[in-house]
């Protein structure tokens, strides 16, 4: 199945989706909040009638908005780019030099409009690994593929997050401020031993996640990498654990070993 992607981004869980359908379809709910949403692609193609996308990183949810408030703007830009080639890793350096961090760590606009730092996000995003900067394809044509792609896909895009809650909020509040019988959480965490992320997280947040799903009225599920001993002592035991090829290539031995999810449910 091709499943609607918009960026590259680091542990994307495209292999989980039908899982993840699988307990939401289950748990018999309309509401589906994605409460750590990064590039989308589970909100994206879990069938939901009713879809919140969150993330603390307000370049994504910036990002987002724009999709739904000025689709054509992103849309033309990206054809205009693929056109004359501006994709390059020139174009991160543009977006950090308009960017800077603010007194609580989140990234905020300096003289970049907002379309124009949304732009700017999805193509760090495609030219870079978790658009830190660092080459994440080899060849410029991988990116000229990647990005023709989502501009092909981009109609479907939009009409799907023009429907989208969008929550700027930490994964604390946001559980607080959609907590209902009917709602379901998906719940997919910075990872563990990575350093990916704007916002990371320590061992204290593991541990607060813990203690809010134990709490929450709604139902939820929240996958982790298996093959991690402090994660478990702070989950405990998971509901089911999964084996998923590696799609990752590893340029010296071909493919990876396959990968062990954990998930935790109350569905």
């Amino acid at each position: 199945m091709e499943y609607l992607r918009l960026m590259k981004y680091p542990g994307a869980k495209t292999v989980l989706i039908p899982d993840i359908t699988h307990v939401f379809r289950k748990s018999g709910l309309r509401r589906f909040v994605d409460v750590f949403g990064g590039s989308g692609i589970v909100a994206l193609n879990v069938d939901s009638p009713d879809t919140v996308y969150n993330d603390i990183d307000s370049d994504l949810t910036n990002l987002f908005r724009t999709i739904q408030r000025h689709p054509r703007f992103i849309a033309n830009r990206l054809n205009e780019s693929i056109k004359s080639g501006e994709l390059s890793r020139s174009m991160l350096k543009k977006r950090g030099n308009n960017q800077k961090q603010s007194a609580t760590g989140k990234s905020a606009p300096e003289s970049v409009g907002s379309d124009d730092r949304a732009f700017a996000t999805l193509a760090g995003y495609m030219l870079s690994f978790g658009g830190m900067g660092d080459t994440y394809n080899t060849k410029e044509k991988s990116v000229h593929r990647y990005a023709i792609k989502t501009l092909q896909q981009f109609p479907s895009i939009q009409r799907a997050v023009a429907s989208w809650a969008i929550d700027n909020l930490d994964f604390r509040d946001i559980l607080k401020r959609h907590d209902s019988e009917g709602t379901f959480f998906y719940v997919d965490p910075p990872y563990f031993d990575r350093k990916w992320y704007n916002h990371n997280f320590k061992t204290s947040d593991y541990q607060d996640l813990a203690k809010s799903l134990e709490s929450i009225r709604g139902k939820y599920l929240m996958n982790l990498d298996a093959d991690h001993d402090e994660l478990e002592d702070i989950f405990g035991s998971p509901d089911f654990v999964k084996r998923y090829e590696n799609q990752n290539q590893n340029s010296n031995s071909g493919s990876r070993p396959p990968r062990l999810k954990a998930f935790y449910t109350n569905v």
